[in-house]
């Protein structure tokens, strides 16, 4: 079994593909990076698999499980990837540059090379992953982080994910911003800061990319006409439902039936 499956992974903003079928393994007890020009779909793939952005007609799996699944997230410290993660991907920092003796480099540095000097076996497996965290943890200090964790990020990641299950049980009414920031109990200046922040987006143009991937899946799995999945994932309009599902695909609702695309 692998550690991770993607296949067909797909993933457009507005229009513009950042990820188009993309097909990806990780066998377990293996450690994977990725390299590429800026915009080539990097930290849009590591959201994806972090569960911080919505998709649709694409697999992932995580140990044979689909990634939504909360027993895989917990078996994944779905809170460590999400709360330390979410401030690197995405973020204002393009890059970051360290050296060996000045700025706290030597412990990464340590941390690094006992990555590339960890044995093999299951030993060797956690010998790896412990090593990761560390890096990772040393950057996220590196970086004017609170090492102990900061009271205003956590208040921040639990209002997002307050909001985040508000949108996703709710998708199908009709949802407002001020609904939204409610669900966070902030202003809808903070719930658009937050949102800005973490995900990169907006909270209506994340609620659209769910509604988008929820209608996806209903046209995919389902014979419900294409009027009905676009007032069931809350939609008001059949115009606009098409012209923003063809948008995010590249092709028409109607297309998903005649091809049998999944």
């Amino acid at each position: 079994m692998n550690a991770i499956e993607i296949r067909g992974l797909k993933k457009s903003f507005r229009g513009l593909y950042a990820l188009d079928g993309l097909n990806m393994t990780v066998p377990q007890g293996a450690i994977y990076g990725f390299i590429g020009e800026n915009g080539s779909g990097k930290s849009t793939t590591e959201k994806l698999i972090c569960g911080l952005l919505p998709f649709g007609g694409s697999s992932v799996k995580l140990y044979g499980r689909d990634y939504i699944d909360e027993a895989v997230r917990a078996k994944k410290g779905d809170y460590v990837t999400s709360k330390t993660l979410a401030g690197f991907i995405g973020g204002a920092r393009q890059y970051l540059v360290f050296n060996k003796e000045q700025n706290g480099g030597g412990a990464l540095f340590s941390a690094i090379e006992g990555l590339y000097s960890s044995k093999g076996g299951a030993g060797g497996e956690l010998e790896a992953l412990a090593c990761s965290f560390h890096i990772l943890y040393e950057l996220y200090i590196s970086c004017g982080a609170d090492p102990v964790g900061s009271g205003v990020d956590d208040y921040n990641l639990q209002a997002l994910r307050r909001m985040i299950a508000f949108i996703c049980s709710n998708y199908g009414d009709k949802i407002q911003l001020n609904d939204i920031a409610r669900a966070g109990s902030i202003c809808k200046s903070k719930c658009n800061g937050i949102f800005k922040q973490y995900l990169n987006t907006t909270p209506v143009n994340y609620l659209i990319d769910y509604r988008i991937q929820k209608a996806m899946e209903l046209l995919s799995c389902t014979d419900m006409k294409i009027t009905d999945v676009c007032f069931e994932t809350g939609f008001l309009s059949v115009s606009y439902f098409i012209e923003t599902f063809k948008r995010s695909y590249g092709y028409p609702p109607s297309h998903v039936r005649k091809a049998g695309l999944s």
